[in-house]
């Protein structure tokens, strides 16, 4: 899973408008360490995610917010023929929106910072949006990880505006929820709660 921009040069404080940035999923077919050669992989070869914007809101304040589609991945037919291999997920080509920063995953939760770029003398350098994604599909999650729910409608938000530059890290506190952290903020997350704790073993063979 990897995300599209660049913001280190000065030319970058306007960003690149002239294409829509993109967050990709890709199926690495050769992790055996076998050779490799052009995996042929195209944006026609990868299911398309989007997304619409609404309003949400905590119960004591409404803000913007976004809903990722929730569009399945048909990794092979029922002949086990390969169909697909991944996803994409365009961001907001009109604003420069990209990812530049590293991504973190809590469970079956993709968690992910988007920057904007604002060229305005008067105006804060970036605008940041947060997003949760199911990982396997480039989607949204089936379960609420915000507090804000939208106003009307009943899928879960993807996506929230966040302030703060360098990425998310994630912190347990001692009340063991999680929160999900900028340079300049901290939200409450709540990741799919099926993905939480021991998701597998192996028993240890000990020789006597």
């Amino acid at each position: 899973i990897f995300g599209t921009g660049k913001f280190f040069e000065s030319s970058d404080k306007d960003g690149n408008k002239a294409i829509a940035q993109t967050l990709y999923g890709i199926w690495d077919m050769n992790t055996l360490g076998q050779d490799t050669g052009n995996p042929n992989i195209s944006r026609g070869s990868l299911q398309s995610q989007n997304y619409s914007t609404t309003t949400a809101s905590n119960g004591s304040e409404n803000v913007t917010t976004r809903v990722l589609s929730d569009n399945q991945v048909t990794w092979r037919d029922s002949d086990g023929n390969v169909q697909q291999k991944g996803w994409r997920l365009n961001l907001n080509q009109s604003e420069g929106e990209m990812i530049v920063e590293n991504m973190s995953q809590l469970g079956r939760t993709l968690i992910a910072q988007s920057l904007v770029p604002n060229d305005d003398p008067c105006a804060d350098g970036t605008s940041n949006w947060t997003y949760v994604i199911n990982p396997f599909t480039g989607g949204r999650l089936p379960n609420d990880v915000f507090d804000f729910v939208p106003v009307s409608g009943t899928a879960p938000v993807s996506v929230i505006k966040q302030p703060g530059e360098g990425g998310v890290t994630l912190s347990q506190s001692p009340d063991k929820s999680f929160e999900a952290c900028t340079g300049s903020s901290c939200i409450t997350i709540y990741p799919d709660p099926e993905s939480r704790g021991r998701q597998t073993w192996r028993k240890v063979e000990i020789d006597e």
